[in-house]
């Protein structure tokens, strides 16, 4: 150690030589080593696996019950100069006036007598510009873009959230997430879409009619847009809804079979579902259901009316039921419930042939305005009767 005229000057001896404060007899307290690397309780103050080249300042504690801490502070008060320590990270490498790329700062938000109230504000450089970017309030609440968050968390701009793969349960209840083109909030059972599902766009697409319709947002009889086997199944579609027959929420989409596979429960259950109906048939047990597939031909407009239908011989199936092996008994297409044809449905008694494997809806037979409104006749059917250019019904309700 020697004095000079540019102060005093503290020199280890040889060029690996460390600096050591002691206290206390012979306990170190403080060393400066041959790199330039300070260790506050730390008489090896390296990068601590950083790779950075440092140099480093290391504060360790040899307690195995306590921490180590730095305080940095100073006299203000919350009213002149509240900012009592600050964190800053500078480059040396610019000649702008403005060097500090980030600060941290330590300030006095409410003081008195007896106590005081402390927040914490962050900024970042932008172009020169050093500005507070967001600020942790006494009491914990954090502003981003705002120094006066109303809110846990009070964003003053855009918020952009990515998808969650997780499944919904009870340990991520109220999280947010965008999902298949929504925003989506999980209520601890499932994943909901926070805006309402009224049909009107795929992105709004809703589970059925029958959901539009209890939601109070229904168009009336239209075509709306439909998601019935939910996120990760087939994409939403267009389909027509009766809002009106029996009190409404008629899902009624129908698509082309194409072939005679669909011959069995199982086999008209494989068809909608790959569709992405795997309700099809839910309630067309009901005598209404008759009425609404005939009315959907007709209001929506569908090809086979425009194509002046049954010219062409194509059909149009809605199986509803389906006959027993005893001749007799008829089960729902949906669930297999034991169910009896409608009474006042005249027509093909749907059981008397064994031979045929649906009771339902079979219909190659035009009509008008002046008709619309009356039943039409019941059928019993088999892949015989599909020539190809058949049409399927996977209605539900």
């Amino acid at each position: 150690m020697y004095s000079d005229l540019g102060g005093l000057n503290l020199m280890a001896s040889g060029a690996s030589g460390d600096i050591r404060f002691m206290t206390g007899g012979a306990s170190e307290k403080v060393r400066i080593d041959s790199a330039g690397n300070v260790g506050i309780g730390a008489t090896n103050p390296g990068g601590r696996g950083s790779g950075a080249p440092g140099p480093y300042l290391n504060v360790l504690s040899a307690s195995t019950t306590g921490a180590s801490e730095v305080y940095v502070g100073g006299a203000g008060t919350s009213t002149a100069n509240p900012y009592l320590g600050t964190y800053g990270f500078v480059t040396t490498g610019t000649s702008a006036s403005e060097k500090r790329l980030g600060w941290m700062a330590g300030e006095l938000e409410a003081d008195s007598a007896t106590a005081v109230s402390g927040r914490l504000s962050f900024w970042t450089n932008n172009g020169g510009a050093l500005g507070e970017r967001m600020r942790i309030t006494k009491a914990g609440s954090v502003g981003i873009g705002t120094n006066s968050p109303q809110a846990a968390l009070d964003v003053a701009g855009g918020v952009r959230l990515g998808d969650d793969t997780n499944t919904c349960g009870s340990g991520n209840a109220g999280t947010l997430r965008w999902h298949s083109g929504r925003l989506e909030v999980c209520n601890g059972t499932a994943w909901n879409s926070v805006v309402a599902l009224d049909g009107s766009s795929a992105g709004l697409a809703a589970a059925s009619c029958k959901a539009i319709l209890d939601a109070g947002l229904s168009r009336g009889d239209a075509f709306y847009w439909i998601d019935a086997d939910g996120s990760g199944g087939v994409a939403p579609q267009q389909v027509w809804c009766d809002m009106t027959t029996s009190g409404g929420g008629w899902t009624v989409p129908v698509f082309q079979g194409g072939d005679t596979s669909i011959n069995s429960i199982a086999t008209f259950t494989t068809f909608c579902t790959g569709k992405g109906f795997p309700l099809a048939g839910r309630g067309t047990e009901a005598v209404e259901a008759w009425l609404v597939q005939k009315r959907m031909l007709w209001n929506s407009n569908h090809s086979l009316k425009t194509g002046a239908w049954p010219n062409g011989r194509a059909n149009l199936n809605m199986p509803m039921m389906k006959q027993g092996t005893d001749a007799t008994t008829l089960y729902t297409i949906y669930n297999q419930a034991v169910c009896s044809r409608p009474a006042n449905i005249a027509g093909d008694g749907c059981n008397s042939n064994t031979t045929e494997q649906f009771c339902g809806y079979w219909y190659n037979n035009g009509w008008n305005d002046s008709n619309l409104g009356n039943y039409p006749d019941p059928e019993d059917w088999g892949p015989s009767n599909d020539d190809g250019s058949t049409w399927w019904s996977c209605m539900y309700r």
